[in-house]
């Protein structure tokens, strides 16, 4: 069964593993298990990457958290309009990493 899909729309930074340099995109959903991401320069089909998803300010935070880890590219769709593709990932790992805060409680 696909597990479910929230619409989410965040910075998303990813490289192919190796590389060093970050290429940004824009996350339009994700799952439990994935998501998609509308991007300019997609890797292939296979391809390892690293990402990070950044989250918004909330709350008493003074930086924005991120969601990082590593996953696999398992779907590219074509654009049709715009010259952006949409980037299909299959998370493998994450981590959510916070935001620090100016309280202690």
């Amino acid at each position: 069964m696909r597990a479910p899909r929230y619409p989410l729309h965040l910075t998303a930074l990813y490289h192919s593993s190796g590389d060093i340099d970050w290429r940004a995109g824009r996350t339009v959903n994700i799952s439990s298990s994935g998501a998609l991401i509308q991007v300019d320069d997609p890797p292939p089909v296979g391809a390892a990457i690293e990402f990070r998803f950044v989250l918004p300010l909330g709350g008493e935070a003074t930086g924005n958290g991120e969601i990082r880890g590593r996953a696999r590219v398992v779907r590219l769709v074509e654009p049709s309009v715009s010259s952006q593709w949409f980037c299909g990932i299959a998370i493998e790992q994450y981590e959510l990493t916070p935001a620090e805060s100016d309280s202690l409680n």
